[in-house]
């Protein structure tokens, strides 16, 4: 009963009482970066005294310390080896957080998709050709307001924080809402939608940049995070456009008591449980641009960056109609409000179960086969909806699930190209969403255009013919462009060095090994002594993954007040004394064969 023999092994193995003392200081320190403590360690000695007292008698028990450490601390498993589905993804950190939050935002907003249209429609004595144009207008000009507008907001987020944004946003739709629902006036309702469509392009952009903050590393966990928030607003939108046609049926005020009901609980919901991505210490200061040309930066770093936001505003310019794809289903195919309010639920239904499995569509065909296939989904599409027969229109909706998740992966592959080449993520957010703005402003307008001249030529279908045209052309760029666009960047040698050196037992991989080992105590140390004084908006940041057995950290470079600096110079010694006595005992060697002969 007595448990003491079952360690007396380990006594017997640590010859010296010293050896004890240090592996545990090293496994505690190592241990108190991964799990928070109330009190931080003290810093590093930094005294000539103090370094000489650290670093005697310790570089010749780093080899028997770090596989303890490993041993204390397992590694995480692999991105690949993770599960993978919705209940994962959900129970994945704040997974669960995003899909609620994307869900509430986006339903307030498709409660309303029908609103202005229909206002418009019976303001202009259901002219349907100068209700498309007006419409055009509207969303042209929601558009060039968020250009000017949108990239200052992402830069701003990366100076004061993602969190203000994601608070501000929806706080000021609020009030939005509740003046249209109060007075819902034609120029009110206008109004309304322009500042509604520049404060949920804002929400978007800090969303996306929050997300990229913590998964910018991994491709693969970054598409499933934007998937996840991709069904949301596909599940959002499937019961805001069903909802929202049966409430406005019924008065026009209802639809926005109902949104600004739900943006109501938004704003309590981020304010308590969000966590700000954006530590302080990561923040830039504030480098305003001149307004509508921040998306340039996008074609001048690389042909990576060109190929992917080239990939991107084609995607835009085919899902450009807005809210006048109403106005077109009226006139092909005669559909009412409940009409369009069915098929848009059954399209953001299917949409937001397709977007679940886009993660492992990209893990099993890749970025590039992901991406030809949704966007020749797409084409499919909006040429079967030319057709201007309902019954097509509603066969086409599995096949508009697929075409719609075509860019996911093309937003994932622009967040890692955008942080290699040193892109913050709130400025890369706000970069993009300026692109995809500029674009909008063109596209209603150009599909207005379109749909009155093909109305006078006796092809009211003409919109979506250019939109076909304009997927194809989108098809071919992604099979164009080069394959390191879509590939993720190869293992670096010195990784698969020290991955690869179980057995070999070279020098240089040894060498490796014991650095890792010695900087990950002080590392420990060192993360908790510098650890900034937590603020309001502050999270903790979660410490770096454990070796694993495939691949190793590189060695860090060692700071002046740390005791490493001389454990190098002393393993240098022994191995150069130990490579002269082996020499030596081969010269014995062979003088004695000689000697036999």
């Amino acid at each position: 009963g007595n448990p003491l023999p079952r360690f007396a092994p380990i006594d017997m193995r640590l010859r010296r009482p010293m050896t004890t003392l240090r592996l545990l200081l090293v496994a505690a320190a190592a241990a108190s970066a991964l799990l928070p403590s109330p009190s931080p360690l003290r810093s590093p000695p930094t005294t000539d005294a103090a370094l000489r007292v650290a670093t005697s008698g310790c570089a010749g028990e780093v080899r028997r310390r770090v596989p303890a450490v490993t041993a204390v601390l397992p590694p995480p498993p692999p991105p690949s080896a993770r599960r993978d589905g919705l209940l994962a993804r959900l129970a994945d950190g704040d997974g669960w957080l995003i899909a609620l939050v994307v869900f509430v935002q986006m339903l307030s907003n498709a409660l309303l998709t029908q609103a202005v249209p229909s206002a418009l429609y019976a303001h202009l004595g259901q002219d349907r050709v100068a209700t498309a144009a007006a419409l055009g207008r509207i969303s042209s000009s929601a558009a060039l307001l968020d250009i000017l507008v949108t990239p200052q907001l992402g830069r701003l987020s990366d100076t004061i924080g993602r969190k203000p944004l994601l608070v501000g946003a929806p706080a000021l739709a609020l009030l939005c809402r509740g003046v249209a629902a109060s007075r819902p006036t034609i120029r009110v309702l206008v109004i309304v939608k322009l500042l509604s469509l520049l404060l949920t392009s804002t929400f978007s952009v800090a969303l996306r940049a929050s997300i990229a903050d913590t998964h910018r590393d991994d491709p693969a966990a970054l598409t499933g995070k934007l998937g996840l928030v991709s069904a949301s607003a596909g599940a959002a939108y499937s019961v805001g456009m069903l909802l929202g046609g049966r409430l406005l049926s019924r008065s026009l005020r209802l639809p926005y008591l109902a949104s600004a009901s739900l943006l109501a609980l938004l704003v309590p919901l981020v304010a308590g449980r969000a966590n700000e991505t954006h530590p302080a210490g990561a923040r830039s200061p504030l480098a305003l641009r001149p307004p509508g040309f921040g998306f340039v930066r996008l074609f001048r770093n690389g042909v990576a960056l060109r190929s992917l936001a080239s990939v991107s505003a084609l995607h835009t310019t085919s899902m450009a109609m807005g809210d006048t794809w109403q106005v077109f289903a009226r006139e092909l195919r005669g559909w009412g409000v409940e009409t369009c309010g069915l098929f848009g639920s059954l399209s953001g239904f299917g949409h937001t179960a397709v977007a679940l499995l886009a993660r492992r569509s990209v893990r099993r065909f890749g970025a590039r086969g992901h991406t030809l296939l949704a966007t020749a989904s797409c084409a499919a599409t909006d040429l079967a909806l030319a057709l201007g027969s309902t019954r097509v229109a509603f066969a086409a909706l599995p096949v508009n699930w697929v075409g719609r998740t075509q860019g996911m992966a093309v937003t994932a592959r622009l967040t890692t190209a955008g942080a290699a080449v040193g892109f913050g993520q709130g400025s890369l957010a706000g970069d993009h969403q300026n692109l995809r703005s500029l674009l909008k402003v063109v596209g209603p307008t150009l599909y207005g255009y379109l749909f009155g001249l093909g109305c006078s030529v006796g092809v009211p279908a003409l919109p979506f013919l250019f939109a076909t045209a304009v997927s194809l052309s989108a098809t071919a760029l992604v099979l164009a462009s080069p394959s390191h666009v879509w590939d993720p960047p190869p293992q670096p040698p010195a990784a698969r060095d020290a991955g690869g050196g179980g057995g070999s037992g070279s020098e240089s991989s040894r060498s490796r090994r014991l650095a890792s080992g010695l900087d990950l105590g002080w590392a420990a140390c060192e993360a908790h002594a510098n650890r900034p004084t937590p603020t309001p908006f502050a999270m903790s940041i979660p410490a770096a993954p454990a070796p694993t057995a495939a691949s190793e950290p590189p060695i860090p470079m060692p700071s002046p007040a740390c005791p490493r600096e001389r454990r190098p110079m002393e393993t240098d010694w022994r191995r150069e004394k130990k490579r002269e006595e082996g020499g030596e005992r081969e010269e014995r060697r062979e003088k004695g064969e000689e000697g036999r002969d």
